[in-house]
């Protein structure tokens, strides 16, 4: 397969913008079509992972992936099971069935960016995790968008973290290197999903986006 790569490259001239593999279509094969994407010695810049697998597969593919710039996790494994937590390096990741997501797992996500959908972590364990942000975790970490179908209790979210009230269902922290971390409540018009939307960096660079 590599092989194959260097040919369409050396023809076209022109690098993979993205790469795009359903794990329903490759079955059992999963590990040798990403030990290829992992040898390709070119980036690429966006890797999409897709389609009905079961959580072994997905599981492996999570936790052995290349680092990238962005990848895309659309698949939705058959069930989901306990899965123990491994430092991921992607930049930018988006886990769109993120029932499996625990605290645990976030804490060694050296991501810039991070969306979870269809989570299941509870106001206390954001809670926990802010805590954590608070203390110098994640330290790359500028954007967490967290998918819930519930109406978050404040209360819990924030408890003894000392945040102030910049605007309705919209918090400040300071964190312990001196940056600025806003918690907002979204809403999104367009999905069923509310969203907890955590922006870090300096006050003035938090405040225009």
């Amino acid at each position: 397969m590599k092989g194959i790569y260097n040919d369409i490259n050396e023809i076209f001239k022109i690098p993979f913008r993205k790469i795009f593999i359903d794990l329903k279509i490759v079955g059992m094969g999963y590990k040798v079509v990403f030990n290829w994407i992992n040898s390709i010695s070119s980036d690429i810049p966006v890797i999409q992972v897709a389609g009905d697998c079961s959580f072994e597969a997905y599981s492996w593919v999570f936790d052995n992936l290349r680092p990238t710039k962005e990848v895309q996790f659309l698949a939705k494994p058959v069930e989901f099971l306990a899965k123990e937590a491994h430092p991921i390096k992607q930049d930018i990741i988006f886990i769109k069935y993120g029932e499996w997501v625990k605290v645990e797992h976030l804490k060694v996500m050296e991501s810039s960016s991070i969306y979870i959908g269809n989570s299941s972590i509870t106001d206390e364990q954001i809670n926990e995790f802010l805590h954590a942000l608070v203390s110098g975790s994640n330290p790359n970490l500028k954007k967490l968008v967290i998918g819930i179908t519930r109406d978050p209790d404040a209360d819990l979210l924030l408890d003894s973290l000392d945040a102030s009230l910049n605007d309705e269902h919209i918090w400040c922290i300071q964190l312990g290197n001196g940056r600025e971390c806003i918690v907002q409540n979204v809403t999104y018009e367009d999905e069923e999903q509310e969203g907890i939307e955590i922006d870090i960096g300096r006050n003035e660079d938090v405040r225009e986006r």
